[in-house]
């Protein structure tokens, strides 16, 4: 994987203009830790390392499924899963039908990798 540096910083946010619901006040300062981030999206094939090296399984193996392209449409498939997503993929390919939390699963993981795998580039 390639990965770019973002810079952390400050910034205001919240509604400044009063136009905004009230969960949206006040404006306060928020500061960002700088932090890595991949520079292309993760591929079938790198999902799959990190499937096969943690035993993970995904929101959508664990029966919740996904929605896939149907058609003209996106309809919800039970059976679905980034193994399976109801169209031809490679491992070169974007993986897909995963949940947040499934992402979250895979960046801890690429996080803890040695540097050689997350080289900037």
């Amino acid at each position: 994987m390639k990965f770019v540096v973002i810079k952390g910083g400050r910034f205001k946010m919240g509604d400044a203009f009063n136009e905004g619901d009230k969960d949206e006040t006040p404006v306060h300062e928020v500061a960002i830790a700088g932090f890595a981030m991949g520079k292309y999206a993760v591929t079938r094939g790198e999902f799959k390392k990190f499937i096969a090296a943690t035993n993970y399984r995904t929101d959508a193996e664990k029966g919740n499924g996904c929605y896939i392209q149907a058609g003209m449409i996106w309809d919800y498939d039970s059976e679905a899963s980034w193994r399976n997503p109801g169209f031809m993929q490679d491992d070169n390919h974007p993986v897909v039908c995963v949940s947040w939390n499934d992402a979250t699963a895979f960046a801890g993981w690429v996080s803890k990798l040695p540097r050689r795998y997350g080289d900037s580039g």
